[in-house]
């Protein structure tokens, strides 16, 4: 079957919370150094708690640095290094962004994963869809970027984040007429 849409995610999705997070790790790593030490906890827990909010639940996992960076006050040079872990985060993330494609033909979608260490293809006939929705949430809506969330019969769910709103739409309409 000739394949109709296919998707990947952009650039500007993985960049945006990406540059986000380094931002705030940069300030997260230069609070021990000019903040006095009772003030610092709540900076470091407000950044955090604004990248969950913004990020979801990538906001989670990537906040773990600057609670690192918090608990070095007594090695600045621990709190550099959560700084480099943040920059390692970054590309790891791009990577597992630029690693996914979807293709949507007529009668199926074909999911490819290609990481590092391996590989997949997933094919699944349009009939074995049971719900597919697009969603945004704060960061998406600035930056214009959608998730496709394909909800299939057994309950697997596969996610691709950072589509292009006007991709994702077409998408949805395409799976939808089976």
């Amino acid at each position: 079957m000739p394949v109709q849409v296919e998707l990947r995610p952009s650039l500007k999705a993985a960049l945006a919370p990406l540059i986000m997070v380094t931002i705030a790790g940069i300030i997260a790593t230069l609070i021990p150094f000019y903040i006095p030490q009772r003030y610092s906890y709540v900076i470091e827990l407000a950044l955090a708690f604004i990248l969950i909010i913004f990020m979801k639940g990538r906001g989670a996992i990537l906040s773990i640095p600057f609670f690192v960076a918090s608990l070095c006050y007594f090695n600045k040079y621990l709190a550099l290094l959560s700084l480099l872990v943040i920059v390692l985060e970054d590309i790891i993330i791009i990577k597992l962004f630029k690693s996914t494609k979807i293709m949507i033909s007529s009668s199926e979608i074909i999911v490819k994963r290609d990481y590092v260490i391996k590989s997949s293809i997933k094919t699944i006939p349009k009939t074995s869809v049971a719900e597919i929705s697009v969603t945004q949430g704060i960061l998406e809506k600035i930056m214009g970027f959608s998730d496709i969330i394909i909800v299939l019969r057994n309950g697997e769910k596969i996610r691709v984040e950072g589509v292009k709103k006007d991709e994702a739409e077409k998408a949805l309409e395409l799976i939808r007429s089976k």
